[in-house]
């Protein structure tokens, strides 16, 4: 069955809250089988980060390759799957994707392994985009190491790069890349918040 695109109103008067996303749409080629749809502790690995978004009571996108369709389609409703429609641009593309459908609302992303995160690490984010609502991206880490995996992204920036991206200008699609132009604010991560960062990428790393 054909996804077809829906593009959120633009909103009038009140701002748009962020939303949500886990990015489940990479290859896993180290891993061997598809991340997101691994169990732990009875649940499967996407469902982790989707259940943290939701207690911050933001709508979720579960960002997905077109070939992962019906895998996911057994767990989710079909208007909550975002199909990469740029899978060969890395995350930046499976985040552009989900842009071009809610090109209002700023996008709070979070790979489908990050199984660990805190609300309240979260928070932080949401916070600081208060505090510098000018920012690009709201990004833990420093400019050296970022985490752009556990980053929340502006819209204003998403347009900006698509519409690079669509006039053939952009050629680093590399998130570190997007945030160090953007505009970065990066937020320190403490002793005890940097287990959460901690991506899985091989088999049996994680039981």
């Amino acid at each position: 069955m054909p996804i077809r695109p829906q593009h959120s109103p633009k909103p009038t008067g009140k701002k748009l809250p962020p939303r949500g996303v886990v990015l489940c749409g990479g290859r896993s080629r180290r891993m061997g089988q598809d991340k997101g749809s691994l169990i732990y502790q009875g649940k499967r690995w996407y469902q982790y980060p989707k259940a943290v978004l939701s207690q911050l009571r933001l709508p979720c996108s579960i960002s997905v390759r077109h070939a992962q369709l019906p895998l996911y389609r057994h767990w989710e409703p079909l208007p909550a799957l975002c199909v990469d429609t740029l899978p060969e641009i890395g995350p930046l593309g499976g985040i552009l994707s989900v842009h071009k459908r809610y090109p209002y609302q700023d996008l709070l992303v979070l790979a489908c392994d990050m199984l660990f995160m805190q609300e309240e690490t979260l928070r932080i984010l949401l916070k600081a985009k208060e505090n510098q609502p000018d920012a690009g991206a709201w990004v833990f880490g420093t400019a050296a190491e970022p985490e752009p995996l556990a980053a929340l992204y502006s819209h204003r920036s998403l347009r900006q790069a698509l519409s690079t991206l669509e006039a053939g200008g952009l050629q680093d699609f590399s998130l570190r890349r997007f945030i160090a132009t953007n505009r970065p604010c990066y937020l320190p991560i403490s002793p005890a918040m940097r287990p959460q960062f901690r991506n899985w990428n091989e088999p049996g790393s994680i039981r």
